[in-house]
Protein backbone atom coordinates (compact mmCIF):
# COMPACT_ATOMS: atom_id res chain seq x y z
CA UNK A 1 0.00 0.00 0.00
CA UNK A 2 1.21 3.21 -1.29
CA UNK A 3 0.89 5.95 2.02
CA UNK A 4 1.29 9.52 1.29
CA UNK A 5 4.02 11.38 2.65
CA UNK A 6 3.34 14.83 4.18
CA UNK A 7 4.78 17.69 3.43
CA UNK A 8 7.25 19.25 5.28
CA UNK A 9 7.90 22.65 6.25
CA UNK A 10 11.29 24.52 6.72
CA UNK A 11 12.61 25.25 10.19
CA UNK A 12 12.43 28.34 12.29
CA UNK A 13 15.36 29.17 10.60
CA UNK A 14 15.48 28.62 7.22
CA UNK A 15 11.62 29.55 6.55
CA UNK A 16 12.03 33.41 6.99
CA UNK A 17 15.52 33.22 5.06
CA UNK A 18 13.82 31.60 1.96
CA UNK A 19 11.10 34.45 2.24
CA UNK A 20 13.73 37.54 2.69
CA UNK A 21 15.17 35.91 -0.56
CA UNK A 22 12.20 35.06 -2.32
CA UNK A 23 11.29 39.03 -1.38
CA UNK A 24 14.64 40.88 -2.35
CA UNK A 25 15.25 38.74 -5.70
CA UNK A 26 12.56 39.86 -7.54
CA UNK A 27 12.64 43.75 -5.80
CA UNK A 28 16.51 44.19 -7.01
CA UNK A 29 16.01 42.30 -10.61
CA UNK A 30 13.09 45.13 -10.70
CA UNK A 31 15.63 47.86 -9.58
CA UNK A 32 18.45 46.71 -11.72
CA UNK A 33 15.97 46.84 -14.87
CA UNK A 34 14.82 50.53 -13.86
CA UNK A 35 18.67 51.38 -13.67
CA UNK A 36 19.34 50.36 -17.30
CA UNK A 37 16.18 50.81 -19.16
CA UNK A 38 16.64 54.23 -21.34
CA UNK A 39 15.08 56.48 -21.11
CA UNK A 40 14.35 55.45 -17.72
CA UNK A 41 11.15 55.88 -16.49
CA UNK A 42 9.81 58.91 -13.87
CA UNK A 43 10.25 57.32 -10.53
CA UNK A 44 7.18 57.81 -9.50
CA UNK A 45 5.85 55.51 -12.27
CA UNK A 46 8.49 52.88 -10.87
CA UNK A 47 7.27 52.89 -7.77
CA UNK A 48 4.00 52.30 -8.97
CA UNK A 49 4.95 49.01 -11.44
CA UNK A 50 6.57 47.71 -7.91
CA UNK A 51 3.16 48.30 -6.21
CA UNK A 52 1.38 46.79 -8.54
CA UNK A 53 3.76 43.46 -8.40
CA UNK A 54 3.40 43.52 -4.67
CA UNK A 55 -0.71 43.55 -4.74
CA UNK A 56 -0.29 40.75 -6.85
CA UNK A 57 2.25 38.45 -4.57
CA UNK A 58 -0.02 39.48 -1.55
CA UNK A 59 -3.45 38.79 -2.80
CA UNK A 60 -2.27 35.04 -4.40
CA UNK A 61 -0.77 34.62 -1.11
CA UNK A 62 -4.04 35.30 0.83
CA UNK A 63 -5.62 33.30 -1.65
CA UNK A 64 -3.54 30.63 -0.92
CA UNK A 65 -3.98 31.09 2.82
CA UNK A 66 -7.78 30.78 2.39
CA UNK A 67 -7.26 27.91 0.51
CA UNK A 68 -5.55 26.03 3.14
CA UNK A 69 -7.81 25.28 5.57
CA UNK A 70 -10.55 23.72 3.13
CA UNK A 71 -7.66 21.71 1.13
CA UNK A 72 -5.67 20.57 4.05
CA UNK A 73 -8.50 18.46 5.53
CA UNK A 74 -7.64 16.15 2.63
CA UNK A 75 -5.18 13.79 1.40
CA UNK A 76 -2.56 16.04 -0.17
CA UNK A 77 0.58 15.68 -1.50
CA UNK A 78 3.40 18.60 -1.71
CA UNK A 79 3.36 18.35 -5.69
CA UNK A 80 -0.63 18.98 -5.96
CA UNK A 81 -0.48 21.39 -3.53
CA UNK A 82 2.52 23.10 -5.54
CA UNK A 83 0.55 22.42 -8.65
CA UNK A 84 -3.06 23.85 -7.36
CA UNK A 85 -0.35 27.17 -5.98
CA UNK A 86 0.74 28.04 -9.23
CA UNK A 87 -2.46 27.56 -11.00
CA UNK A 88 -4.05 29.97 -8.41
CA UNK A 89 -1.38 31.95 -8.88
CA UNK A 90 -1.63 32.15 -13.23
CA UNK A 91 -5.34 32.59 -13.28
CA UNK A 92 -6.47 34.30 -10.46
CA UNK A 93 -2.77 37.00 -10.26
CA UNK A 94 -3.13 37.50 -13.72
CA UNK A 95 -6.42 38.02 -13.52
CA UNK A 96 -6.16 40.01 -10.93
CA UNK A 97 -3.33 41.63 -12.29
CA UNK A 98 -5.65 42.61 -16.46
CA UNK A 99 -8.81 43.87 -14.24
CA UNK A 100 -5.96 46.35 -12.12
CA UNK A 101 -3.82 47.58 -15.40
CA UNK A 102 -7.17 48.44 -17.30
CA UNK A 103 -8.11 51.21 -14.08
Amino acid sequence: MNKLKECETLTQFYSPFVSLILELVPLSVLYVKWQLEKPRRVQLVWKLDVAKQLVGIVSVHFVNLLLFPALSQRKITCGLWYLLAVFVDCTLGVSLATVTLKF
